[in-house]
């Protein structure tokens, strides 16, 4: 089963959303060094109502001790407060570990006694749900983008899929950022054999377009848009489709 992120259907975007995720892309992947990375990711995720924000890019090498680069602005408290043995505990940090896609977290997931004391904490820095984006990618590359809010429900059901799938979208293109500042970037495949009907559906999502518009534009189903878009993040080994998007640009293929 693919486990990779994928677009999220919606028809019915916000325009002064739509708005603010395509001005952020652009500040983000514009970030000249750490300090304007974190600000960035800080604002957008701000403006969406999140409290605290981490991006975790970890990359394993044989030989060679893991790398690991934190972008965040949880307190120095919190960081204090969870130690290694609380980390190993708690489960949405393990579950984030074997996991690619959306993990939702709030109250309910620490009822468990082995991990109540874990929400106590987070709820003491005022903290009761979020999500995170994990993935996995070859090459041991690791990447997570959490974001965590006062309110019980991390994201209020009227614009749910919209507001997960620009997380995503933004998520990747913070990945791509961290890549260049800290790794001089991610290698993309050169030649990864990717179509033309998928390279059209590419440049359609790049330019900010739903699964639905993206298939009325090209005149094709929203199932054979989806299989498109799947096909060419496989062999461009991305997160998600706004990953394989932005790799796209990235080797010339759109």
């Amino acid at each position: 089963m693919d486990d990779r992120w994928h677009p999220q259907r919606s028809s019915a975007r916000i325009p002064t959303m739509l708005n603010l995720l395509d001005s952020a892309c652009e500040g983000v992947l514009a970030a000249q060094n750490a300090d304007e990375l974190r600000a960035e990711i800080v604002r957008f995720t701000g403006n969406y109502g999140f409290k605290n924000v981490c991006a975790l890019v970890a990359i394993e090498r044989a030989g060679e001790p893991t790398k690991n680069v934190y972008i965040e602005n949880a307190p120095a408290t919190l960081r204090e407060a969870m130690t290694p043995e609380l980390v190993l505990r708690d489960p949405v940090t393990m579950g984030s570990m074997t996991t690619s896609g959306p993990i939702f977290w709030n109250q309910k997931i620490y009822q468990s006694p082995k991990c109540k004391d874990i929400f106590d904490i987070l709820a003491g820095h005022g903290l009761r749900s979020g999500v995170l984006f994990p993935s996995h990618l070859v090459g041991g590359r690791h990447f997570v983008f959490a974001v965590d809010t006062e309110s019980e429900r991390a994201i209020p059901q009227k614009h749910f899929e919209q507001v997960v799938a620009d997380l995503q979208l933004f998520a990747v293109h913070a990945f791509d950022t961290v890549a260049r500042l800290y790794f001089q970037g991610f290698p993309y495949e050169e030649n990864p054999g990717v179509d033309l009907k998928e390279a059209q559906a590419l440049q359609w999502l790049f330019d900010l377009n739903t699964i639905d518009e993206i298939a009325n534009k090209l005149n094709i189903s929203v199932a054979e848009t989806e299989s498109r878009l799947s096909s060419a993040t496989q062999k461009l080994a991305c997160v998600n489709a706004h990953h394989a998007a932005l790799a796209a640009v990235r080797i010339g293929i759109i």
